[in-house]
């Protein structure tokens, strides 16, 4: 076995050992069992006897240490000499899965991204994006219960432990799967949220909860017919394991939906520019903002980069995929024209509906409306503020629960504020043999098929790397050179940038 083979280890159903992703067959129970005990309980060295008192418990203590060293052996044979050496840590005494060979285990991997969420910040985990996406890749681990088929009769011990152990792990499940569906259901991601109630009522048929979950789902897909069946299974469910009644909220649902009464509370209002074109790259930055702006303590994020570089686009796809997170809403403001401080509350009072009256200050009334309310406001072109600055800071502090999402080409010089710095688009070099896995061709790609076909754009690629790195892999340059091509060849548009890059100006009416 080469030093570089991996072992995984897939604890969450029925055991699955692979090395180097070939399926590795252990020849016995007691070979499955210790493996997986030493891999759930991989932060403790345990004392050989206790092991062969665990898997052997009715035999002789010599004869039953003698069994676990041949099954260690076994073990041992099945991944390879090697690989066991890096994962076992075996003195005369002891033996231990090494803490620092875990990376394979799913039930680790599940358990750090459960600390994750945990960890982080956020209002509520259910309108956390970011944790979203963790809780999903957790659930995806799971197969079913832990060790599924896997028991020693003859040991009460480790029977007692592996009980004990599923149902840890199956209450563990059921709240990532509750945790996701609340997530789905109040992003209006419906078919998402089914699939998670589904997984927990085929383990949980009598949880009411869920139930009425699915009920209000279904009405909200405009099923109420499907929603009153769904009732009806609640009904029977509790009845035949529980011997109970629905509770007085799920008939009230019921009946609510049977009435047509029922009424969903309105998602919290999206106000964005629609963008036309398709958004690619800029997978880590996406993913930064919307797991700082998730968090309680990052409440003014800047977006600081030059023209061309993405700031906008980038701010409001961003903010897109926030939808649901802040309670009454995202909005946009172009500060584009209001370069003063009157102008900048008037566009940012008229983006969240709100009217000025009276004497009193904008400001001071701007802060009023804002105050209560749980927000991101999307700020575009926030250089302009940069001599009246003290306006965001008067009303972040102010109205505790707003948040800020900024674009501009220099920092605010702020104390609150989070930054990030924006640069091009990741590009190849001019000889990367697989040019295309990068974002700056991807987007060049994805607009010069708007003038040519693949096979023209596949005879031109060496040119195309050249444009993306003249323009330093900035998307305003590469989309211009982009639309060019129906024109001249890019090697031609290549050879021109190289002399000066005022040859991208075009007359295109929604270019800037």
């Amino acid at each position: 076995m080469p030093p570089s083979a991996s072992l995984t280890i897939n604890l969450l159903g029925p055991l699955i050992v692979t090395v180097d992703s070939r399926p590795i067959e252990l020849p016995t129970d007691k070979a499955r069992a210790l493996l997986a005990y030493l891999a759930l309980e991989y932060t403790t060295a345990h004392p050989r006897r206790s092991l062969a008192t665990l898997l052997w418990p009715d035999l002789p203590e010599e004869r039953a240490l003698r069994n676990l060293t041949n099954t260690l052996v076994r073990i041992r044979s099945a991944v390879g000499d090697d690989l066991a050496d890096r994962l076992f840590l075996a003195t005369p005494q002891t033996i231990q899965f090494r803490p620092e060979a875990t990376s394979g285990i799913d039930t680790i991997t599940l358990d750090r991204l459960l600390a994750k969420c945990n960890n982080h910040p956020h209002r509520t985990i259910s309108r956390c994006p970011g944790c979203a996406e963790r809780l999903s890749q957790a659930a995806w681990l799971i197969r079913g219960p832990l060790l599924a088929g896997l028991s020693l009769d003859e040991s009460d011990e480790f029977s007692t432990w592996i009980t004990i152990a599923r149902e840890q792990r199956h209450r563990q499940m059921v709240s990532i799967l509750s945790e996701l569906a609340t997530f789905h259901e109040l992003h209006r991601a419906l078919p998402d949220a089914l699939a998670m109630t589904d997984r927990i009522l085929r383990v949980e048929p009598w949880r009411e909860e869920t139930h009425r979950q699915v009920m209000r789902i279904l009405a909200l897909s405009g099923q109420r017919a499907a929603a009153l069946r769904q009732f009806e299974r609640c009904r029977w469910s509790l009845q035949h394991e529980l011997a109970l009644s629905p509770e007085p909220e799920t008939e009230r649902l019921a009946q609510a939906i049977r009435s047509g009464e029922f009424i969903a509370d309105p998602a919290p209002p999206l106000q964005l520019p629609v963008l036309n074109q398709s958004f690619i790259g800029r997978s880590q930055e996406m993913a930064y903002i919307t797991d700082q702006l998730a968090r309680t303590d990052c409440r003014l994020l800047s977006i600081v980069g030059p023209g061309g570089s993405g700031k906008t686009t980038l701010a409001i796809h961003a903010a897109a995929k926030l939808a649901g997170t802040f309670r009454d809403g995202i909005f946009f403001v172009s500060l584009r024209d209001a370069p003063t401080h009157e102008l900048a509350c008037l566009a940012i009072a008229t983006a969240i509906g709100y009217s000025f009256t009276g004497t009193m200050p904008f400001c001071d009334q701007l802060i009023h409306a804002l105050a209560l309310g749980e927000r991101l406001i999307l700020l575009d072109n926030a250089e302009q503020l940069l001599p009246h600055v003290n306006l965001l800071a008067d009303l972040l502090a102010q109205a505790p629960q707003l948040s800020l999402l900024v674009t501009s080409r220099r920092r605010l010089q702020l104390r609150t504020e989070y930054l990030l710095d924006l640069h091009g688009l990741t590009t190849p070099v001019l000889d990367d043999p697989d040019p295309e896995r990068f974002d700056a061709v991807q987007l060049f790609l994805a607009r010069a098929r708007q003038t040519r076909s693949d096979h023209l754009l596949h005879q031109e690629l060496h040119a195309i790397v050249r444009i993306c790195n003249l323009v330093v892999g900035m998307p305003l340059g590469i989309e211009l050179a982009a639309t060019q091509g129906l024109s001249r060849s890019y090697s031609a548009i290549a050879d021109a940038l190289a002399q000066r890059l005022d040859v991208l100006d075009v007359a295109l009416s929604d270019v800037p």
